[in-house]
């Protein structure tokens, strides 16, 4: 009895410790988009829209994105972030046009997601030709409207290159673990666009790494010091967020391009192939009862 009681508290406080750890991962992971322009980066499926959801649930203010993750939202559009007709070239010659202010802008950050879609590096000449005043306008959004842009791609380098480089945080899913009404995202911060791009991984363990170092009395404090001289700070986490705190749509673009969400489309494709298992199963019994007409009038 003794045993089974010490075993218990020992679950009992490993998995308060584990709460604990995600609790501070996430308020760590919304801190950085609190602070700073910040963009996500991973493969398909890998959880990017999960952790936009995550940090705007964890918020819970008001926000503006290219899609409704629920909450406070509001609709905003890529193009009307600009400062024209003002460029670099007016801000060097000291020639800027003053402009009117988005009033309702004023706090809220701004969530693009997918924006390797909207703004691919690809046509990095171009969208610069289109949209001079953008990346002015990313880099000064605290001084002018106090919000934050945020951006989420498949790949770091599918985006245009003037948010990329000016960014301050960079986090890259490395998949999501769902294991009953919670979805767990594997999650590597990057504070260096140069690590990002690299694919820098964290720190090995700095006291494992001492001890085994013969030529050199390296403590792990100066180890872990050079290594974040180099190559910023690199963090692996957990972060976790309930399924039903999850409200955006999971195939947005299903109803850009064809007008109807996709969960609409499915019903009324099931609508369409009852009705039709219907109208053949009537059809069947009336053929059949004709038959039967016909064999007694014989």
């Amino acid at each position: 009895m003794i045993l089974f009681n010490i075993a218990l508290f020992v679950i009992i406080l490993f998995a308060l410790g584990f709460m604990i750890v995600l609790w501070f991962n996430n308020k760590f992971i919304v801190s950085k988009f609190i602070d700073n322009n910040t963009i996500v980066f991973g493969a398909k499926g890998n959880g990017k829209d999960v952790l936009f959801q995550l940090v705007i649930y964890k918020r819970k203010e008001s926000y503006m994105s290219t899609q409704s993750y629920g909450g406070k939202y509001i609709h905003a559009s890529i193009k009307d972030f600009n400062l024209n007709p003002n460029t670099f070239n007016d801000l060097i010659e000291g020639n800027v046009t003053i402009v009117k202010k988005h009033n309702d802008w004023e706090g809220n950050d701004f969530y693009i997601s997918d924006g390797g879609i909207y703004l691919p590096s690809q046509y990095d000449p171009l969208l610069t030709k289109l949209y001079p005043s953008f990346p002015i306008l990313y880099a000064t959004s605290r001084h002018l409207y106090n919000l934050n842009i945020h951006a989420n791609t498949q790949a770091l380098s599918r985006l245009w290159i003037k948010m990329r480089e000016q960014a301050d945080s960079y986090i890259k899913l490395r998949g999501v673990i769902n294991i009953g009404g919670y979805l767990f995202l594997k999650v590597r911060y990057y504070s260096e666009y140069r690590s990002a791009e690299m694919g820098i991984m964290p720190m090995a363990n700095a006291g494992l790494a001492s001890k085994n170092n013969m030529l050199y009395s390296t403590t792990p404090a100066m180890m872990k010091a050079e290594f974040e001289s180099m190559n910023g700070i690199v963090i692996d986490m957990l972060c976790v967020i309930r399924k039903k705190h999850i409200h955006y749509d999971t195939r947005y673009f299903h109803k850009l391009f064809f007008g109807i969400s996709y969960i609409d489309w499915e019903h009324e494709r099931i609508d369409k192939v009852k009705k039709v298992k219907k109208i053949k199963v009537h059809k069947g019994f009336k053929f059949k009862k004709d038959k039967e007409v016909d064999s007694v009038e014989d």
